[in-house]
């Protein structure tokens, strides 16, 4: 059984930066871990010489979501999707994969609801409280986009890893759907979690989701936001350790300059 990280670079210069800091980190802390990494034809040799990089793809879109593209092209039984903009930051990563379980198909943390861009799913909600934060899956979005596992030999798991791209394609990128479905909060255009939503509820309603470390605090040693203190009063527990680092937008802008 073959265990292996994806990480994605397209678009912008930036997201190749933050991902070859990503693999260094990797390679400092978990160097035998191998990775995929799918990119665009012109980053692909940066990327070469790293001799936990196993297979580099540069034939996927240029897209802001090449990461759904990339999915059902994972070269591992086991993976797991880490955003280019985190970092290793203990050794610990080398546990990643005790993650996921036998008994499901993918494994993700929740949002940290408060930190959430937006979470609500229903145009009503957003018009009664535009700033109301909440993970609970009915009518907010709950799964964080940004790490996951999956176990590509269940057949739903490998459906689902084809689906998200399929779906993000006739909903997010099709302004038509939205017109059409105007009881959705149309913020949500742009972000995968609602294709993954949908995925979830409407087209694959028996896919198996575990939920990182039972959804303790723990689950957010494993994608941890800095703004996440702000928001959390209560004792963190003391063996409480940032495996893995998610940069924020303004933290980019300062560790890219």
């Amino acid at each position: 059984m073959t265990k292996g990280i994806v990480i994605v670079a397209s678009v912008k210069e930036v997201f190749k930066r933050l991902a070859l800091n990503l693999v260094d980190s990797l390679d400092d802390y978990a160097p035998d871990i191998p990775i995929f990494v799918s990119t665009i034809p012109e980053w692909a040799d940066e990327f070469k010489d790293y001799d936990n990089v196993v297979e580099i793809r540069s034939d996927g879109p240029n897209n802001i979501r090449n990461k759904l593209w990339a999915l059902q092209h994972s070269p591992f039984d086991i993976s797991c999707y880490m955003d280019a903009d985190m970092e290793a930051k203990s050794e610990r990563v080398n546990e990643v994969f005790d993650l996921l379980d036998d008994d499901h198909d993918f494994a993700f943390t929740n949002i940290y609801a408060q930190t959430g861009a937006s979470t609500m799913l229903y145009q009503e909600d957003y018009e009664k409280d535009p700033e109301w934060r909440d993970n609970d899956g009915v009518r907010h979005l709950r799964h964080h986009g940004g790490f996951f596992l999956w176990n590509k030999n269940r057949p739903n798991a490998a459906l689902a890893a084809k689906r998200w791209w399929e779906l993000w394609q006739e909903i997010n990128e099709n302004d038509e759907w939205w017109d059409n479905h105007p009881e959705f909060y149309r913020g949500n255009q742009s972000w995968d979690q609602f294709s993954w939503w949908w995925l979830c509820n409407k087209d694959i309603p028996d896919l198996k989701v575990q939920e990182i470390e039972d959804d303790t605090y723990y689950q957010y040693q494993w994608n941890w936001c800095p703004g996440i203190p702000r928001w959390h009063t209560d004792p963190v527990p003391e063996d409480f350790e940032i495996i893995l680092y998610h940069y924020p937008a303004h933290q980019i802008k300062a560790k890219m300059e």
